[in-house]
């Protein structure tokens, strides 16, 4: 009996160090294979370029060695079963570790507008003898790390230094990794080496994974949708390839995109195109359009990014359709009966969100509520700023103002869990820009924005025919060319990409009906940030705190 004991024990303990050391190695190698994926379709969009075609095979051949060497201790079975790793020590440049660790993230770091420092300026003996793919591995975890936990925006810094060794020929070196994200509680800092650890807390809990690598995004872009297409969509779709990494499934009329694509030399590396034989148009009823058009490039879309083979969905066309279509095949968050839309307004501080601006004509107070919610999810984790406020639409900064509907929704948010709401704002006060979300129904919210818009167009209209009325006008412009470049790239409405539907299960992406290449290019790289920070699951923590305070 003893002996069955002891080799059950003994079957049970290699169990176990192989499913930790398996479970750790499936995310370790994510991270090389993002930025083999990454660096290749880079160098297919450049493949007339010859120089940056061989930068970004070195960069490939950098990570596949690191790919390789992960594969090889999975081959290695004893190391499994035995619960232990062999350190293979050989001769090592500090700088290439650094170097070779740059090349490798930089595909995330780019993906979230992280800044990335690397300093060493305090070693003056680089070549030390350690295992390499061991220091790799370590590095490349906490870096994952640091770039996941930490917003859009952000800073990540790693630091080497060398001290004087105890021993001749042997010296102490520091690698310290450090960012400015959500940080940890002095307790955790305890069991910060336990196996498979995590932070208990509200905001980690948001955040899901292991934080060990990216994962592999791919948007699925509607090529028909909008004023410009499926031109301009093609323009913005290959310019997201090329300068973000990332994957597309275009879906449309392809005959028709890929003669468009020929005629105006538009690569279609990075793009798996799927047909569809009919397109909803923006005069069409949405919900008529919706059931009956079924191969329509929104319904396929949309299906698609239900069905999983995409992580976002990205339109330019009819907002009504794609609303409509995001409740009926995505379908909603638990507690959101009907997505809000929401979008980024240049200001004059800095650009705030709007929600909702038409999707829902007449909203609830608890619908306003989760409005709140959800907009400052949004605003933390793609815009990248702590603590975001959240002001209500009214005709008065005083609580005794507005209708009875929205006296009773400014009491609820001031009570509404995971928010830092300050009060009603005024219209005359929302361009202002003091503010990081302002929440209103959509009949509000689209007069705010239409207004807005127009305003703008019919200032900058003015302005131009100023400086050109007359030779002192062109000598004005001249002295104020920067100037007045910089005002109009602040309220240019593309820079922000498109208005996500909050409140869908996935990321369901509007850009504007008459978006061009930029537009659309930005509209992808929105998506793609909402899918590597979880804006859906993290918006469905904070929804269901809301929920669980009510009851």
């Amino acid at each position: 009996n003893q002996a069955l004991s002891e080799a059950v024990h003994a079957a049970e303990t290699a169990n176990r160090a192989k499913s930790i050391f398996l479970s750790n190695m499936s995310h370790d190698i994510r991270t090389p294979m993002n930025a083999i994926i990454g660096f290749t379709t880079l160098a297919a969009s450049n493949i007339d370029d010859k120089k940056r075609v061989q930068d970004y095979l070195g960069k490939i051949l950098s990570s596949s060695k690191h790919l390789l060497s992960l594969i090889n201790d999975i081959l290695d079975m004893s190391r499994i079963e035995s619960g232990k790793i062999h350190l293979e020590e050989t001769e090592v440049s500090l700088s290439d570790v650094l170097h070779d660790l740059k090349t490798i993230i930089s595909g995330q770091i780019h993906a979230k507008q992280l800044e990335l420092y690397m300093d060493a300026m305090d070693v003056t003996n680089e070549d030390v003898y350690c295992d390499k793919t061991r220091l790799n591995q370590v590095l490349l975890n906490l870096l994952s790390n640091a770039i996941k936990f930490t917003p859009a925006g952000g800073t990540v810094s790693v630091r080497l230094r060398e001290y004087p060794g105890t021993q001749r020929g042997c010296e102490l070196y520091e690698i310290r990794v450090k960012d400015n994200g959500i940080g940890m509680s002095q307790k955790f800092v305890q069991k910060i080496f336990s196996p498979f650890e995590r932070e208990r807390t509200s905001t980690v809990s948001r955040t899901q994974g292991t934080g060990l690598g990216m994962a592999i995004t791919k948007n699925i872009v509607d090529m028909m949708g909008g004023d410009n297409a499926p031109l301009a969509v093609l323009e913005g779709a290959a310019a997201a390839v090329k300068e973000y990494g990332v994957q597309l499934i275009g879906v449309g009329d392809e005959a028709l995109v890929r003669k468009t694509a020929a005629d105006n030399n538009i690569p279609l590396d990075g793009i798996e195109l799927v047909n569809c034989t009919e397109v909803i148009e923006m005069c069409d009823e949405p919900a008529r359009a919706i059931r009956t058009k079924k191969d329509s490039s929104i319904v396929v879309g949309l299906n698609l990014l239900k069905e999983g083979r995409g992580d976002a969905f990205v339109s330019a066309g009819s907002t009504g359709a794609l609303h409509v279509g995001a409740s009926l095949i995505v379908r909603t968050l638990r507690g959101i009966k009907r997505p809000a839309l929401a979008t980024m307004v240049p200001a004059k501080n800095k650009a705030y969100l709007l929600l909702d601006c038409g999707a829902n004509v007449e909203c609830r107070p608890e619908m306003l509520a989760a409005f709140a919610v959800m907009g400052s999810c949004y605003v933390n984790k793609v815009e990248g700023r702590t603590s975001p406020s959240v002001a209500l639409a009214n005709n008065g900064a005083e609580e005794s103002k507005g209708t009875p509907m929205l006296r009773e929704a400014h009491q609820l948010l001031k009570t509404t869990p995971g928010i830092r709401f300050v009060g009603n704002i005024e219209p005359r006060d929302v361009p202002n820009g003091d503010v990081d979300v302002v929440v209103c129904d959509g009949f509000t919210g689209n007069v705010i924005l239409k207004l807005t818009e127009g305003v703008a167009k019919m200032l900058l209209g003015m302005l131009k025919e100023m400086f050109l009325k007359n030779l002192g006008g062109k000598l004005a412009f001249l002295l104020l060319k920067n100037s007045v470049s910089g005002l109009k790239h602040q309220m240019d409405s593309e820079e922000y990409g498109g208005a996500p539907f909050l409140g869908a299960k996935q990321p369901v992406i509007k850009a504007h009906g008459s978006s061009k290449a930029k537009g659309i290019k930005n509209a992808i790289r929105q998506a793609k940030i909402c899918v590597e920070n979880d804006l859906c699951g993290t918006m469905q923590t904070a929804l269901d705190e809301l929920n669980t305070a009510k009851e």
